[in-house]
């Protein structure tokens, strides 16, 4: 087999699988499984009850397996159920951590910034600025290199630092 996709119709999956998952499907099926009902997993997300059966009933389709059994009293996840149910929390943990770390990105909260500064800015003027920097932006690393003008010109150029300052440009 090559590539990332499996088929369908492969031993592994015992024929029934008939991905790809839908991750919306998987999201409703998981409220319905927080909630043990159609009607308040409906209700929470803001959709129809007939709309959450529908795609519960797409996913186990997909899947090819019963999720929940369905009592008078209300659901209960079948064995299978609780396996995938376990897979869904891991999944949206992961996807709530991405939007936190694209947020962080987005906010300056987090990441690596290199300064190179000459001898004289890099003793006497950034000091200061780079304590303030820190306390204001305490997620970003931030290195400051001090070195010669042209040491930190060449370094700007290759893109070894992000950002310099010297006193003055050389000849």
């Amino acid at each position: 087999m090559t590539g990332a996709h499996r088929d369908p119709a492969s031993p592994s999956h015992g024929g029934a699988y008939r991905g790809p998952l839908n991750l919306h499907q998987l999201y409703i099926f998981h409220a319905v499984a927080n909630h043990h009902s159609f009607s308040k997993a409906a209700q929470s997300l803001d959709i129809t009850q007939p709309a959450v059966s529908i795609q519960v009933q797409e996913l186990e389709k997909t899947l090819g397996v019963t999720l929940f059994h369905r009592r008078s009293r209300g659901l209960l996840l079948t064995e299978v159920g609780e396996t995938v149910f376990s897979y869904s929390q891991q999944i949206f943990a992961l996807s709530d951590r991405l939007i936190e770390t694209m947020e962080e990105t987005k906010g300056l909260n987090s990441g690596h910034l290199t300064l190179g500064a000459s001898t004289t800015p890099g003793e006497y003027v950034l000091p200061l600025a780079v304590g303030q920097f820190r306390q204001v932006y305490p997620g970003i690393r931030l290195e400051l290199v001090i070195a010669n003008t042209t040491s930190i010109i060449q370094r700007i150029l290759s893109g070894e630092m992000n950002l310099g300052m010297v006193g003055d440009l050389p000849q």
